[in-house]
């Protein structure tokens, strides 16, 4: 660290602290993926036959046991809200993710995406990013707020990765988790999220979360029915989350309502 802090600048240091975070965070994203997609054809050749339907009802219960039992017996810790938790370690945690954060996310999203769970990886690999960013910035004895940049490289650098989009990688950042950035502290940003998808391109080519090919060329006439897919999706954005609050308050009146076990 001595050494560091005499023959390297910090804003030159955090730019090759940013490379290193993009490419262990898309190497993150690329097993994540793999292990999804490994499990899942293990599951679907061991259900061949006539009873594959059977299998496929059960799987997505299976998965969900496996991932409580693994949560609460192995790993042993809240797994929380994702996004919002991580959220509440920037503010009131001085941007300090455990360590079990690096790998717990992607193993039980693994197991439950993989029998066949009704969830997402964005979440998983968001959280997995942001550890691997700030446990390297503890690792290097970096201050919260060069943390928190470190946090938000290894988020863009998974969401890069796993989406193969660089951009909505960086905005991701910029949005939800940087709310004050700086020019300086934006090129380890943009540099974290095109290494977090070269490693992703390299390793699986287009073989991306979601893939597609443009066929149609962007004609003018299409605008009108961009805008009304835009507000649309805004409205849906909006209605989600207070549709869970809304459930959350619910189940938690509906709990007060039950008499209390002996």
């Amino acid at each position: 660290m001595v050494w560091r802090i005499k023959h390297i600048r910090d804003r030159n240091f955090l730019i090759y602290l940013g490379i290193f975070i993009g490419i262990i965070s898309g190497l993150a994203a690329v097993i994540l993926k793999g292990a999804v997609h490994w499990l899942q054809s293990v599951l679907v050749n061991f259900a061949e036959g006539d009873q594959s339907y059977l299998y496929h009802m059960i799987y997505p219960l299976i998965g969900i046991v496996l991932t409580v039992v693994v949560t609460q017996y192995v790993l042993k810790e809240r797994m929380g809200h994702g996004i919002t938790a991580l959220l509440y370690n920037i503010s009131k945690k001085s941007s300090i993710i455990s360590r079990t954060k690096m790998y717990s996310r992607m193993l039980t999203s693994a197991i439950t995406v993989g029998f066949g769970g009704s969830v997402g990886l964005e979440a998983p690999i968001v959280v997995t990013g942001s550890a691997i960013g700030s446990n390297i910035g503890q690792l290097v004895h970096l201050n919260y707020k060069k943390r928190t940049l470190l946090i938000g490289c290894g988020a863009a650098g998974a969401i890069s990765a796993i989406f193969n989009s660089p951009i909505a990688g960086v905005i991701f950042a910029l949005e939800v988790l940087l709310t004050d950035i700086t020019i300086a502290m934006f090129i380890p940003l943009l540099i974290s999220s095109v290494f977090g998808s070269l490693v992703s391109k390299s390793l699986l080519g287009d073989d991306i979360l979601f893939s597609f090919k443009l066929v149609d060329n962007y004609s003018l006439n299409d605008l009108p029915f961009i805008i009304v897919l835009g507000i649309v999706a805004g409205l849906l954005s909006v209605y989600l989350p207070a549709l869970l609050s809304g459930l959350k308050v619910s189940w938690q009146k509906l709990k007060g309502c039950l008499p209390e076990p002996y």
